[in-house]
């Protein structure tokens, strides 16, 4: 339910702009909008659209997206209209605490506008549009999200993310953390690498709840086969999850769902708060240290206050990795309506 489906779309000639040959009438897509086959809108958020080339990343919420039978979308162009259609603020849900697409920005997508702020990072294309390439020889790249908290007892964090080797001492994807220490107690959660069998190749999470800053951080490292990236220069989509119920579990998963790792957790309970700022691609402590600098890509950071499902995972990595298999598109057609003189006279 509530699925933030991804529309990725190239080259296509009718989705170029009028006055580059094709049919959509607004220089930034605005005219393009996603309806129901009974014409009730979805709600969209549109990433990236270059009317030269023909090319769309749109984000669509489906209310109810099934397993068993194909769900039909029709998308609209063409229309003349003066204001921006999408809505984003509403294809992420209130589970969505932080969506950064890094599309040429570091904003953040949900209605809790956590925007980051940028250091050193640069844009390049990416697995979904464009994303932050992090490249800690010329200096210590990362985004700082600010401050905040989140009063939950579950927790999803994920990313796509391109090593581009694995010689990087203990880079970071995504964390909270002190400025004062990086060990396992200066975490609120943090997703990594760290360690492996091919230099820091290992996924790793920590999660602390409780009410105490220095106690209550559980670490798990990746399981083999599946949590090690196999190979450098690669996609890869890495997610971790905590949940807290009878048996509060921690665990990562890597590309499609597979089981990277799960461990207890400790104690349970609420997300610890405080006053940690939030970084992706390095780590708030040791801010000349490039040893904790990611080198190499990160797209789609997310973070949310459910602990996503193996099969929700899996289903945004079929649906984020090979978009043109996961669904399939029909040809154009156009949408006339006949006024007719019985129509005029009806409405005089």
């Amino acid at each position: 339910t509530r699925y933030p489906l991804l529309i990725n779309i190239t080259g296509d000639d009718d989705l170029k702009t009028g006055a580059n040959g094709g049919r959509v009438q607004n220089s930034q897509g605005w005219d393009i909008v996603f309806k129901t086959s009974g014409c009730v809108n979805y709600d969209h958020e549109i990433e990236k659209y270059d009317g030269a080339n023909g090319d769309l990343v749109a984000w669509v919420q489906i209310p109810t997206l099934s397993s068993s039978t194909d769900t039909e979308i029709y998308m609209y162009y063409g229309a003349t209209v003066l204001c921006d259609t999408s809505n984003p603020e509403a294809v992420w849900d209130a589970r969505f605490r932080a969506v950064y697409h890094l599309n040429d920005d570091f904003n953040d997508s949900t209605q809790y506008n956590h925007d980051g702020t940028n250091n050193g990072a640069t844009f390049t294309a990416s697995k979904i549009g464009n994303g932050a390439l992090f490249d800690p020889s010329d200096g210590y790249d990362y985004i700082d999200l600010g401050t905040w908290d989140m009063s939950t007892d579950d927790i999803t964090l994920q990313a796509w993310v391109w090593p581009n080797d694995f010689n990087q001492g203990d880079p970071r994807i995504v964390t909270k953390c002190s400025t004062s220490g990086a060990g396992t107690q200066d975490h609120v959660y943090m997703l990594s690498l760290y360690d492996g069998d091919n230099g820091e190749n290992r996924m790793r999470l920590r999660v602390k709840t409780g009410s105490d800053d220095l106690l209550n951080t559980t670490e798990l490292r990746g399981t083999s086969p599946n949590g090690y990236l196999p190979t450098a220069q690669t996609w890869y989509f890495l997610a971790s999850t905590y949940e807290n119920d009878n048996s509060p579990q921690i665990s990562i998963y890597r590309d499609e769902g597979l089981d990277a790792g799960t461990a207890n957790h400790s104690l349970g309970g609420d997300l610890r708060q405080n006053s940690w700022p939030v970084w992706i691609g390095a780590s708030p402590y040791g801010s000349n240290n490039s040893n904790y600098s990611w080198d190499g890509i990160i797209d789609e950071v997310r973070i949310l206050s459910s602990d996503l499902s193996q099969d929700w995972l899996a289903t945004e990595y079929r649906n984020h990795n090979d978009p043109g298999n996961f669904y399939s598109i029909t040809s154009c057609f156009e949408q006339t309506t006949e006024v007719t003189q019985e129509w005029v006279e009806e409405v005089q």
